[in-house]
């Protein structure tokens, strides 16, 4: 098994727990891996800007890390696709390594679908069925 189907089966895995896991299941989890940032207690932004942020970190990262897990399988069923069409195997056959075809053509022409994702997320979570 070489190291990149090792590395995807392992990222696989990870966005399965994460699209797998709800918020209210991931917020004590950031607080075990992530000890040094406060989990409980409230801090007006208005009375200490930068104090009160550290108490925003941990909720808005257990709140975003299944959507995010929905953007990057997204990414990936998209990245799959385009590495299946003829510019790659055009590319391969003039001699480019494979690295620089998967970042110059094949993530470049997978980005819009992950782009179009992001957006649904920050215009109100629709990608989880929340309108």
């Amino acid at each position: 098994m070489s190291r990149s189907r090792i590395g995807r089966a392992v990222l696989d895995m990870l966005t399965t727990i994460c699209l797998a896991t709800p918020p209210f299941l991931t917020s004590p989890e950031t607080g075990i891996i992530f000890p040094i940032m406060p989990v409980l207690g409230d801090v007006s932004l208005t009375k200490d800007f930068w104090f009160g942020l550290q108490y925003l970190i941990l909720p808005a990262f257990a709140i975003a890390l299944p959507q995010a897990a929905v953007v990057a399988r997204l990414l990936q069923t998209s990245m799959n696709t385009t590495r299946r069409e003829d510019f790659g195997d055009l590319a391969r056959a003039k001699g480019v390594p494979q690295g620089q075809i998967t970042r110059r053509q094949v993530l470049r022409n997978s980005l819009g679908p992950a782009i179009v994702a992001i957006g649904l997320c920050i215009g109100g979570g629709a990608l989880r069925g929340r309108s």
